[in-house]
């Protein structure tokens, strides 16, 4: 596991120190994202500071969540496969070993 260090990374005006393995490239790459969403928010909704910092926050953790799960779909619908595949592979090799007497 890569070892921790401190960093500082500044978004929305705010300088927040942080402890992380990540690379400061993806730490900026966060930081970037934030603040583009909180601008996004800024711009077409008249709320208060606070207000858009956790709306930000919550679209952004809903739109992780999304992502995930649909990464455990894929990954579930690819073992799902591979088993059919096997499954069927399998059948398969026990048909021609019934019609041609194959040892497999």
């Amino acid at each position: 596991m890569d070892e921790k260090r401190s960093l500082e990374v500044t978004v929305a005006g705010y300088k927040l120190p942080i402890r992380t393995a990540a690379s400061m490239e993806q730490v900026q790459a966060a930081a970037e994202l934030v603040e583009s969403k909180i601008e996004e928010i800024s711009a077409s909704k008249s709320l208060l500071s606070n207000q858009v910092l956790l709306l930000s926050s919550m679209i952004l953790a809903d739109e992780l969540i999304r992502s995930r799960d649909e990464l455990v779909c894929t990954r579930d619908e690819k073992l799902n496969f591979q088993d059919l595949v096997k499954q069927k592979s399998e059948t398969l090799l026990s048909e021609l070993d019934k019609q041609f007497g194959l040892d497999g």
